[in-house]
């Protein structure tokens, strides 16, 4: 790996965790904390919740596209193996979710997780934000429509050729993505089990 690319990586690896960035920008436009509100939690979900669609898209593109640029730049040079790029797409994610800048707590990832996918496989991708769009507005939970992308993106890597690597890289960033979306969950689970109850009634 060349010093250009050292550089590039150690830039992008300080911006993975600043998912808040635009998030408090809306601090000083709308005098409005994402931090504090909602579900307190400064991704694109939250800022959809609190200041509208418009803020969600934007915090959206910013979380994706500090992971896309430098995955998209890093996997087209000759000097970093493919071994390579799976664990950085999950350090990054990782970075993103435990922000040293919010005190550990940063995004859910689901943001990044597409910044990455749109950089090694943009048709599929985009095919997979319309399936996450299509189950949102079906079932209108967040959470059940990113598992349901992450396992379709799964199911694309078995079809590739892959190492161990990949497959633990690919594992780590849904089991943190999961552990991430945990209370939606469990509050989707506690809803479901009440409706039933109340189906009994």
């Amino acid at each position: 790996m060349d010093i250009l690319h050292v550089m590039i990586l150690c830039i992008f690896l300080l911006a993975a965790p600043l998912n808040g960035a635009i998030a408090l920008l809306y601090l000083g436009f709308f005098n409005k904390d994402l931090r504090a509100l909602g579900s307190k939690n400064p991704g694109a979900t939250n800022a959809a919740r609190i200041l509208g669609p418009v803020a969600g898209i934007a915090v959206f593109l910013f979380d994706a596209l500090k992971i896309y640029i430098p995955l998209k730049i890093l996997s087209t040079s000759p000097s970093i193996g493919s071994d390579y790029i799976l664990p950085l797409w999950f350090l990054m994610i990782f970075l993103h979710c435990y922000s040293p800048y919010h005190q550990y707590q940063g995004g859910k990832g689901v943001a990044a997780f597409f910044g990455g996918f749109f950089a090694f496989h943009p048709l599929y991708a985009l095919l997979a934000s319309f399936l996450w769009l299509g189950l949102y507005y079906a079932v209108g939970i967040a959470a059940f429509s990113s598992f349901m992308v992450l396992g379709y993106f799964l199911g694309l890597l078995s079809t590739q050729s892959f190492n161990l690597i990949d497959l633990f890289s690919t594992l780590s960033m849904i089991a943190l993505i999961g552990l991430r979306h945990k209370n939606n969950l469990l509050a989707w689970k506690s809803a479901l089990e009440k409706d039933h109850l109340a189906g009994q009634g």
